[in-house]
C-alpha cells in the first residue's frame, strides 16, 4: 500500500480502490439482507443459471438414452447447440442456454416451449447448492418442480446429474487473491415436497462472498446449517483455505457468533471488520 508523504506530517497510507470496493460491499451489507445482497452482487442468479442449465441438460440426455433404446443405437440423433431463452424468476431474469437435439424431437418439461416462468424455480433453489442438503431432501426438490408424471421418467436422471454439478461446484478450486472475505445467512424457506413436518423453521444457509481487486464477485461455498444450532466455523474456513483460497485483506460477516476467533486462526493476517 502506498503512504501519502507531506512535509511536517506523519504519513498516512493512501487508500486503494480496492479498499473503496471493500467499503461500498461493507455497506451494502449493512443496508440489505443477506438474501438481497447476494441478489445483488448477481451471484444468485448466475447459481440458478447452471443449476437450470444442469437440469436441462439431464433432460436431454434422458431423452435421447430413451430414444436410442426404443428405436436403434443408430437413430443418429445428437445434443446439437442450444438455443437462448429468458425466464422471469423471484432474484430476476435468468437467461438461458436451453439444449437441442439434432432431430428436433427434444421438448423441454422445466421450461416447455412458451413458458416464460418457472413455477417454485425461486431464489430459495441456490439451498441445492449448500454442502450438508441430503439426497433426499434434493430429490424432493426436484420432484416438486417436476411433477410426478415427468419424476417418473426423469428422476433417476436429473438427481444423479444435478448431485454431480452440484459436488464439483463444492468442489472446486478457487483464487487465491481476494480482497475481502464476507459471511452471512440467509434463510431458504421449507417446501412441503421437502418431506419437513407443517412448521419446521426454514434452514439457514450460510455463504461466503468473495471480492477480488478488479471488483469481481463470486460464491466461494454455501453450507447448509440447522436451525438454533451454530455453524462449525473453523471447518468452513479450513475447507476455503484447503480449496486454494488464500489469505484475504479483510474478513467480515453479519455477526454470526464464533466468526471472529475461527478467522484469527485460520488467517491471523487478515483484518476483521465488525
Amino acid at each position: 500500500m502506498g503512504v501519502i508523504c507531506e512535509l511536517g506530517r506523519a504519513a498516512v497510507p493512501a487508500r486503494s480502490s480496492a479498499d473503496g470496493l471493500v467499503d461500498q460491499l461493507l455497506e451494502e451489507a449493512r443496508l440489505h439482507s443477506a438474501a438481497a445482497l447476494l441478489s445483488r452482487s448477481g451471484m444468485t442468479v448466475r447459481l440458478m443459471k447452471a443449476l437450470a442449465e444442469c437440469m436441462l441438460g439431464a433432460e436431454l440426455k434422458q431423452h435421447l438414452l430413451r430414444q436410442a433404446v426404443r428405436e436403434s443405437a443408430q437413430c443418429g440423433n445428437y445434443r446439437n447447440g442450444s438455443t437462448p431463452k429468458t425466464v422471469a424468476t423471484s432474484a430476476g431474469r435468468v437467461e438461458l442456454a436451453v439444449p437441442r437435439a439434432r432431430h428436433s424431437t427434444f421438448v423441454p418439461q422445466l421450461v416447455p416451449r412458451y413458458r416464460r416462468s418457472i413455477p417454485g424455480f425461486d431464489h430459495d433453489i441456490i439451498v441445492l447448492y449448500g454442502r450438508g442438503v441430503p439426497l433426499h431432501e434434493l430429490r424432493a426438490r426436484l420432484r416438486g418442480l417436476y411433477g410426478e408424471q415427468a419424476w417418473s421418467e426423469l428422476g433417476g436422471t436429473l438427481s444423479a446429474e444435478v448431485a454431480l454439478h452440484v459436488g464439483g461446484w463444492q468442489a472446486r478450486r478457487l483464487e487465491s487473491a481476494h480482497e475481502l472475505l464476507y459471511f452471512g445467512v440467509l434463510y431458504a424457506r421449507r417446501h412441503p415436497a421437502d418431506g419437513t413436518p407443517e412448521g419446521t423453521a426454514n434452514r439457514p444457509l450460510l455463504f461466503a462472498l468473495g471480492l477480488r481487486a478488479d471488483g469481481g464477485k463470486d460464491v466461494l461455498g454455501l453450507w447448509a446449517g440447522t436451525a438454533g444450532q451454530p455453524f462449525p466455523w473453523r471447518d468452513v474456513l479450513r475447507e476455503l483455505r484447503e480449496r486454494g483460497l488464500g489469505e484475504p485483506r479483510t474478513i467480515a460477516g453479519d455477526g454470526a457468533p464464533g466468526l471472529r476467533e475461527a478467522a484469527a486462526q485460520a488467517y491471523p493476517a487478515a483484518r476483521f471488520a465488525p
